[in-house]
């Protein structure tokens, strides 16, 4: 996360945009509350980008981030 605060680990992600994304897609649903927390703290950071934002959005991220909160939802709703 720390990478993602400061201008230039800004760059150097931005130059491996595309695994970022995707490493972020993967992780954004896991188990723990903390890695939650600093995943979705990473996309804040890092779709500040114009490049990272067409990146997520080839990658379909708004989709992705839209179906996980509906099914934050429904969970929420059952307990």
């Amino acid at each position: 996360m720390n990478l993602s605060l400061r201008t230039k680990g800004k760059d150097l992600c931005e130059q491996r945009g595309q695994q970022i994304i995707n490493l972020l897609i993967k992780m954004i649903d896991h188990n723990n509350e903390q890695v939650r927390t600093y995943i979705n703290g990473i996309l804040y950071s890092m779709l500040s980008r114009d490049s990272m934002r067409k990146i997520a959005r080839g990658m379909d991220l708004k989709e992705t981030l839209t179906h996980l909160m509906d099914q934050s939802e429904e969970n929420f709703e059952v307990q």
